[in-house]
């Protein structure tokens, strides 16, 4: 599996998060690259890294679509989950969830 690959995809994702439109594709390829890391990692993880990129799969962000301010992070198994969490968190539907991005480090992602 080529890492690069992975990284520029991730990369390409996190520009398309903060286009309106696009942040269901975004999602989708943070997804399949998901998909792809766990199929096939490029080097073994020790058990820690593989506990810290597996905990990251369930982490998500969410703000209000409109009125910006409080940001919550959230621990669901799914995007639907989070979204559901989300509107019941802060009162509305109009909320916007999305995957913490990974960096090289498994202990650090990006919100």
């Amino acid at each position: 599996m080529n890492i690069e690959l992975i990284r520029l995809s991730r990369k390409a994702a996190k520009e398309w998060a903060a286009t309106d439109g696009y942040s269901q594709a975004s999602q989708l390829i943070n997804m399949l690259c998901d998909e792809l890391e766990a199929i096939a990692p490029e080097k073994s993880l020790t058990p820690k890294e593989e506990a810290y990129r597996s905990f990251a799969k369930h982490i998500f962000r969410a703000h209000r679509k409109y009125e910006g301010g409080k940001v919550l992070v959230l621990l669901a198994d799914d995007i639907r989950e989070a979204e559901q969490l989300a509107m019941t968190a802060f009162g509305t539907s109009s909320v916007f969830v999305k995957r913490v991005s990974p960096t090289e480090d498994p202990q650090v992602w990006e919100v």
